[in-house]
């Protein structure tokens, strides 16, 4: 909450992930990489991939179903290399158009 008592929740149950402080959320180390992977490049992956046939286009494929919004411009340009994909290692480019992903 924005004014004392800061803590609207005392009565509930908290997450402590350091010995002695009560947090709400967690302090995940993975949380910096995930905020990156979905927030600037798109990435959100399936929880269960379609299956693939010999005449799937895969790079199509991952664009379809793994990149959120790609169209969408992020802000900046950059490229993220060698990410591990269930349809082989991709690389995700941001740029003024939106994100484009490729298989390697």
């Amino acid at each position: 909450m924005p004014t004392p008592p800061y803590t609207p929740f005392n009565t509930e149950r908290a997450f402590k992930p350091i010995a002695g402080v009560t947090r709400y959320i967690g302090i995940e180390g993975g949380s910096f990489f995930d905020a990156i992977l979905r927030g600037f490049f798109g990435y959100n992956p399936p929880m269960v991939w379609p299956a693939t046939t010999a005449s799937t286009n895969k790079t199509q494929m991952l664009e379809l179903t793994a990149i959120r919004e790609p169209t969408l411009p992020r802000g900046f340009g950059g490229r993220l290399l060698h990410l591990r994909t269930p349809l082989g290692l991709a690389t995700i480019k941001s740029g003024p158009q939106g994100l484009v992903a490729q298989l390697e």
